[in-house]
């Protein structure tokens, strides 16, 4: 479960095993066209407006931890912000231990409180 792929494959299976979480949600969605940028988000609740992140390779030097990756991540999300959207953002050990899932569930709940 090293790359970011399977750990996107993972969090797509954690999903799909309950009923908390609608369903309808998009792998790879492309949140920025109208604005000319071709940045995806790896899962999208796009009703709801909710971006979820899986960043690979925090703990072995990938890009998202170098100083150039970490420059665009922040531009990306903060432009998500921008846009409306809520973000939730994890690495390989919150997809591991499902906290990311709980936090995805969290988000749900609270929608239903409002």
């Amino acid at each position: 479960m090293g790359n970011q792929s399977d750990l996107e494959d993972t969090l797509d299976e954690q999903l799909r095993g309950g009923d908390a979480i609608p369903h309808d949600y998009v792998r790879q969605f492309q949140f920025a066209k109208n604005i000319g940028r071709k940045w995806k988000s790896d899962f999208a609740w796009v009703d709801q407006k909710l971006l979820v992140e899986v960043d690979g390779g925090t703990w072995n030097g990938g890009r998202h931890t170098t100083g150039a990756g970490y420059h665009e991540d922040s531009i990306k999300l903060n432009t998500a912000t921008l846009l409306g959207f809520y973000q939730l953002r994890g690495d390989s050990n919150m997809v591991k231990d499902r906290s990311l899932l709980a936090m995805i569930i969290q988000f749900f709940e609270n929608l239903a409180v409002f």
